[in-house]
């Protein structure tokens, strides 16, 4: 689960952008509409979901590309000494690096990790990796520094060992020498994915959901979900079929009464829907985290809404969701906290900032913010 996300210098993210998905101290949530919006750790109330708004251009697929990046780095490694003009073009064109941090949470094991890393295009500037306010490693002005705990051996060596500059992450270099730390804190980054790339446009009336034999095993384990989410989008379907493809693969078939039919026939909607299906289930069920850029696109408001009302802000969905919208109808206090709800704003030097509702006062405002906001008082629609 993710506490919070930052990045600084990444594309048009030039200073430090955040997102929290922990209330504010003393935010009160339990015994309000808003409880079901939460998961309750023993440390954290977790939202459930972060909506992003702004308009096209703003940067809020860019804020999802840089933790897509980040996770990647975490789970992949770096690099730096064969990075091509492609990545060099990730660094924002005002700034000469780059900066990320992320706070998560195993709710499993109550364990608590925040990484940090800053790095340029020839080296890592600064590394750090936390575990309840302990600091495991943490690397600075060309010197590593590993913690005095037992379970980590021959500490004194490692860092005289890894000092000095660095193209890789530490975070890969020391994975073999500091203990269980690095590998449950990127097995919780592996349950992050992100979902950038619209597959609506690259749709077509001859397009077949095709699932693997694992997946559809989920997918039956599931079914009742399934049903449900389709009839968010559609109430007239009534079930879900497989039928066999190819060895161990299975095309999605939806059912309205007894007639059959196949995806390549039905609406952008649905077919989006039916391909974000896996991931979408998954994460409520297992606890990840979801990203998805422009999960409105193609899908009705009222469908919108019941997908949160009816599914997301839930008791028993068990993850996480960072959605980016252009719909203002989701600006809703009585379906989100209005610490759910971000703003992404291009300023006037084309740089991206991103700030909270919550930072305005909204007392009088619980039925009009999608009002306010297209009439411009929160910023978000350019300047």
């Amino acid at each position: 689960m993710i506490t919070y996300f930052s990045m600084a210098g990444f594309l048009s993210v030039k200073d430090r952008a955040e997102v929290y998905f922990v209330p504010r101290p003393h935010t009160r949530i339990t015994n309000t509409r808003f409880e079901d919006n939460f998961i309750q750790t023993s440390q954290y109330k977790l939202m459930k979901a972060v909506i992003l708004f702004g308009i096209n251009a703003s940067g809020k697929t860019n804020f999802l590309a840089g933790l897509q990046h980040l996770i990647s780095i975490i789970n992949h490694g770096l690099n730096l000494g064969a990075v091509d003009d492609s990545r060099r073009s990730l660094i924002n064109f005002d700034c000469n690096q780059v900066s990320f941090e992320i706070g998560l949470y195993d709710d499993r094991q109550d364990r608590d990790y925040v990484y940090k890393v800053t790095y340029n295009t020839e080296r890592i500037l600064g590394e750090e990796l936390s575990l309840g306010g302990q600091v495991i490693y943490s690397f600075s002005n060309g010197q590593l520094h590993v913690a005095d705990i037992k379970e980590i051996k021959d500490r004194e060596a490692i860092m005289r060992l890894f000092s000095g500059n660095s193209t890789e992450l530490y975070l890969i270099k020391l994975h073999d020498y500091v203990g269980d730390y690095i590998r449950d804190f990127r097995e919780l980054a592996a349950a992050v994915r992100v979902n950038i790339k619209d597959v609506v446009p690259l749709l077509g009336r001859d397009n077949i959901r095709i699932i693997n034999g694992k997946q559809k095993s989920f997918w039956e384990e599931q079914k009742d979900g399934v049903i449900k989410v389709f009839q968010m989008l559609d109430p007239t379907i009534t079930s879900v079929g497989f039928e066999k493809w190819r060895t161990d693969m299975y095309e999605v078939v939806i059912y309205r009464g007894n007639r059959k039919y196949h995806f390549g026939m039905e609406s952008k909607g649905l077919q989006k829907i039916c391909h974000l299906m896996d991931s979408l289930l998954r994460n409520m069920v297992e606890g990840g985290v979801l990203a998805v850029d422009e999960l409105d696109s193609s899908i009705s408001t009222i469908s919108l809404l019941e997908l949160f009302n009816g599914l997301i802000n839930t008791p028993q969905n068990k993850g996480q969701f960072l959605i980016t919208s252009h719909n203002p109808f989701l600006m809703n206090q009585n379906i989100f906290h209005p610490q759910q709800l971000y703003v992404v704003n291009k300023k006037k030097d084309l740089s991206t900032e991103v700030y909270s509702f919550d930072d305005f006062d909204l007392r009088n405002d619980k039925n009009k913010l999608y009002e306010d906001y297209l009439k411009g008082r929160f910023g978000g629609i350019g300047e």
